[in-house]
């Protein structure tokens, strides 16, 4: 049992502090536990990233000594698995770790945020009484890229699997014949202004810098230029659309970096098809859902994406969505908000981006809706549900 005299000590475990959905999900998560005394967190990440001083400010946080686990390891661990050379690969993204401070009272409770985090484990000082994986993957994540002894001391050493979507229930159940009743529902959260009006100023600047204008349908996407987001797929509906629609389409790219391998196969592909005036990479945003108040459309082209944090804050901007259906983003849209097409028929996903582009009005109710489902993801909405499962856990 724990001590009902004190705050409930946490301790969340995290692959590091990059601008990519699960950090940006904990730090959220943190600033709704700041005004909160039931509640002490504290932060083990295995890499820093430029997110860290924000995790500092909102918790005890510690950064295991090791090799990172960078973007450019993570990439030449696919190669090897890719090319068979499994074991190297799980070498490439072990390293060795260092134990975090000793001297820290441990936690009641330690919750491990998305599945690969499970490698900071061995960083406690001690086993943890209470264990929770936060799970934000699915296949890919789960079945290709963790190792399988992490992901048995996941499936087994965990308390409870937390869930961000249906969809990553299912597949626990489906491909590891997890209890259904060990599963809990978390979703993403949005960060505490993003149901803010957007700027009008702001949305027709930031559309003016990219050549966009007022009677042009900006569509638009966001993330790590990488297969599982398929930058491809996102080329291949722009041009399809671009020839359905009558409306002149602009299609932008946030966060994809132009010098990457797949940021300058889209720069050349773009071109090579004539539409390198209407295809954008935009830089990196501190604030992506301000960044989508200028779309009109968003696009997901995923070909797996858990509960993507990018269509909620979307869905704030009062943005439709057009997606797959190859992941949780559907979910969010199960009272409209977008269109769902089967998984990978790109001549359906640009046929719905374009029908979207060239009716205006079905875009402002989609729109609405979108933001009408937002509206349920707020941080204050989603911390008395997640603090009472914590301290529920801490009591079995």
């Amino acid at each position: 049992m724990t001590p009902v005299d004190r705050p409930l000590r946490v301790t969340w475990l995290g692959h590091g502090a990059e601008r990519t959905g699960p950090p940006i999900y904990l730090l959220r998560i943190l600033e709704g536990l700041r005004d909160r005394s039931d509640i002490e967190p504290s932060v083990v990440l295995l890499e820093g990233g430029p997110l860290l001083a924000a995790f500092e400010s909102l918790a005890p946080t510690t950064v295991v000594e090791g090799p990172p686990l960078t973007a450019t390891r993570r990439a030449a661990a696919s190669v090897l698995s890719r090319t068979g050379a499994d074991r190297r690969a799980q070498q490439l993204v072990a390293g060795s770790r260092s134990p975090t401070d000793r001297q820290r009272p441990p936690p009641d409770v330690v919750v491990v945020n998305t599945a690969g985090s499970i490698r900071a484990l061995d960083a406690l000082a001690a086993a943890p009484t209470h264990l929770i994986t936060h799970v934000h993957e699915l296949a890919t994540g789960l079945d290709y890229w963790l190792d399988p002894a992490w992901r048995r001391r996941v499936l087994d050493e965990s308390q409870e699997l937390w869930v961000v979507a249906d969809a990553v229930g299912e597949h626990l159940v489906s491909q590891y014949g997890v209890d259904p009743a060990r599963l809990r529902i978390h979703r993403g959260v949005l960060p505490s202004d993003a149901l803010s009006p957007p700027d009008p100023a702001v949305r027709t600047g930031r559309r003016a810098d990219l050549g966009v204008g007022p009677d042009d349908v900006l569509v638009g996407a966001s993330g790590t230029l990488d297969w599982r987001k398929a930058p491809d797929l996102f080329l291949e509906a722009a041009v399809r659309a671009t020839a359905l629609a009558r409306a002149t389409l602009h299609f932008a790219w946030a966060g994809g970096d132009p010098a990457s391998q797949w940021g300058r196969w889209l720069t050349q592909q773009a071109a090579a098809v004539g539409l390198a005036d209407r295809i954008h990479l935009v830089p990196e945003q501190d604030r992506p859902d301000r960044w989508f108040g200028a779309l009109d459309l968003f696009l997901l082209p995923s070909r797996e994406d858990a509960y993507p944090l990018v269509c909620l804050e979307a869905a704030a901007a009062g943005v439709p969505i057009v997606t797959f259906r190859s992941g949780g983003a559907p979910e969010l849209l199960v009272d409209g908000g977008g269109v769902a097409v089967d998984h990978p028929d790109v001549e359906a996903l640009a046929a719905a981006v374009a029908s979207l582009a060239d009716d205006r009005a079905d875009r402002i109710r989609q729109g609405a809706a979108a933001r009408v489902a937002a509206q349920r993801h707020t941080i204050a909405q989603a911390i008395p549900p997640l603090v009472a499962d914590l301290h529920r856990v801490a009591t079995t």
